[in-house]
């Protein structure tokens, strides 16, 4: 395992004792919670825990713990949503994908296929400030998790394209392993995971997007694809202590 910030041990112990209480007590005031802030901001600590929980204790079951119930929350705030709740929009948007990563990195496919299947569809809402990046990758990740191969490769072309983006380009390894994964290719997706980790280490340094937090230690999202491919039957696995053994699911 890769060493640590030393403050890591106190953060985890601050969000159990202290951040996880005060927000069970708000998300459960109706008035306060009606648009749903507590509900995700529990479900984001929650997401912290689990990390922390391994990254600090190698705990693998308070990991897949935390973020299965992270993302049932992340799923019952749609669900509110859809009940004609004032839930923020930003909830059901197709940056959800990144909840979907998660979602798979806990090994619970139960709970990742139930996010999978409430997201899109929301045209609305995905104009507003979504990219073509994260609507190409949101509804990519959605087909492949729900097993939609077909709609998986009619959408990776435009996902690919976003990928051609500066901005983007380090997620260059995603497209290929979903790619791969689409289509049965077990070399592909082998291929693409030297790609999406070389992508994450670069995102890890000065202001990327990995380089303040704990991602930076173990790549989540890379986790997310790798068990996604063994969900479906792809024999793969990775050297690499940015993806611990141990919270590889079995093939499947």
């Amino acid at each position: 395992m890769q060493k640590i910030p030393p403050h890591y041990p106190e953060v985890l112990k601050d969000a159990r004792d202290d951040d996880i209480p005060a927000l069970l007590e708000r998300e459960a005031d109706a008035e306060r919670n009606k648009k749903g802030h507590f509900t995700r901001s529990l479900a984001s600590t929650l997401r912290l825990i689990a990390v922390l929980s391994f990254l600090v204790e190698s705990d693998v079951d308070q990991f897949r713990a935390c973020m299965r119930a992270a993302t049932e929350r992340r799923v019952r705030l749609i669900d509110q949503f859809e009940a004609g709740e004032p839930i923020i929009p930003d909830c059901v948007s197709m940056m959800r994908y990144q909840q979907l990563l998660d979602a798979a990195a806990s090994g619970h496919f139960d709970v990742a296929r139930a996010l999978a299947d409430r997201l899109g569809g929301r045209p609305k809402i995905e104009s507003l400030d979504l990219r073509a990046f994260e609507i190409a990758m949101g509804y990519t990740m959605k087909a492949v998790v729900i097993g939609d191969d077909a709609m998986a490769l009619e959408r990776l072309p435009a996902l690919e394209k976003a990928c051609h983006h500066k901005s983007y380009a380090n997620f260059s390894g995603y497209a290929l392993a979903l790619r791969g994964i689409a289509s049965g290719d077990t070399a592909l997706v082998k291929t693409a995971f030297s790609e999406l980790l070389a992508g994450h280490r670069r995102l890890s340094k000065g202001r990327g997007l990995f380089s303040d937090t704990v991602d930076k230690y173990l790549s989540v999202w890379g986790l997310g694809m790798l068990n996604l491919a063994r969900s479906r039957g792809v024999d793969v696995s990775v050297d690499d202590p940015l993806i611990p053994p141990a919270l590889v699911i079995e093939l499947r």
